[in-house]
């Protein structure tokens, strides 16, 4: 019966509902602009870069990232102006920039694959090799409209981050403290390490969006390599630092500066290496590359089965 009724109005294409057409046609201007944005955008970038143009057309995700970013910077400043003298704990300073920067990663992470892997997978990759456009061509578009999309939010966060800085430093200062010199340390590694890292996740996304079976796959190896690879690679140190010292009187002890450094240090190690791989194979062996197969099998979770061989 309910097979009857549904064939009984799905048989045959009906016209949508016209407050459901202006609602589709309202959804596609606020996703791609109107038609100004859209000649203007054309204009800019087809004869530029004509992956930049295809890639860039979607302006939903970039709308949507600034109103996360707004929103932040809207709920930590009024926090700011409400308790000047109270908000900027340590806990918050560095919580904060740890769990917006990593979200920003990951969704880099989802992003940077989607083009190359999506068009390999449709066929339209090996149409778009039988044109002029030369493979780092394709790879630089991808990457200026990431860089487009991504790079001012990055900005933006980091200068939330140093304003969380300055405020905790000066709330130390009001309640006659030392300010925490650690901290200072910290978000100046922060800052080279979360600019390697997106930049990192950008490359190697596109790279293993061209080797990969899927997005969500490449996604997964980059998330793997570049974010929690690095975390654990650290903290096997500390590990090994703990417990190896009473034998060994050599090893350096465990403190701040030894903590911060060998974090960013990691973090700098495997995303610049990773980083050098993927360039480097996507300048010489683009086109070996996507004419292969995505690879499958339990080599996709080793942390330098791929990328560095």
């Amino acid at each position: 019966m309910v097979a009857c009724w549904r064939t009984s109005r799905v048989w045959r294409e009906l016209p949508a509902a016209p407050w459901l057409r202006r609602l589709t046609s309202l959804l596609e201007r606020f996703r791609k602009g109107g038609p100004a944005a859209s000649r203007a955008w054309r204009q800019a970038m087809l004869d530029q870069n004509p992956v930049a143009w295809l890639e860039g057309r979607d302006r939903l995700q970039p709308r949507l990232l600034w109103v996360l970013v707004a929103a932040a910077i809207t709920f930590w400043f009024a926090g700011f102006l409400h308790s000047p003298r109270s908000w900027a704990t340590v806990e918050m300073v560095i919580l904060w920039p740890l769990f917006a920067h990593y979200f920003l990663c990951l969704w880099i992470a989802i992003q940077a694959p989607r083009r190359l892997a999506d068009d390999k997978h449709c066929g339209a990759l090996e149409l778009l090799l039988s044109t002029p456009l030369g493979p780092w061509r394709i790879v630089a578009g991808i990457l200026a409209v990431l860089r487009r999309r991504f790079g001012g939010a990055l900005l933006a966060l980091m200068a939330l981050d140093a304003f969380m800085v300055c405020a905790h430093v000066q709330l130390q200062q009001y309640r006659n403290l030392t300010a925490d010199h650690f901290l200072v340390q910290l978000s100046c590694y922060g800052v080279i390490v979360f600019s390697l890292q997106a930049w990192s996740m950008a490359v190697v996304g596109v790279y293993h969006g061209l080797v990969e079976a899927s997005s969500v796959r490449a996604s997964l190896i980059v998330i793997w390599k570049l974010g929690l690879l690095p975390w654990l690679l650290f903290f096997l140190t500390l590990l090994f630092l703990e417990v190896a010292r009473p034998s060994w009187r050599f090893l350096p002890r465990l403190n701040e500066h030894m903590v911060f450094g060998s974090w960013a240090g990691w973090h700098v190690l495997v995303c610049g290496g990773f980083l050098i791989s993927a360039k480097w194979r996507l300048e010489d062996q683009f086109r070996s590359l996507a004419a292969q197969t995505g690879r499958r099998g339990w080599r996709m979770w080793l942390p330098f089965a791929r990328g560095l061989q």
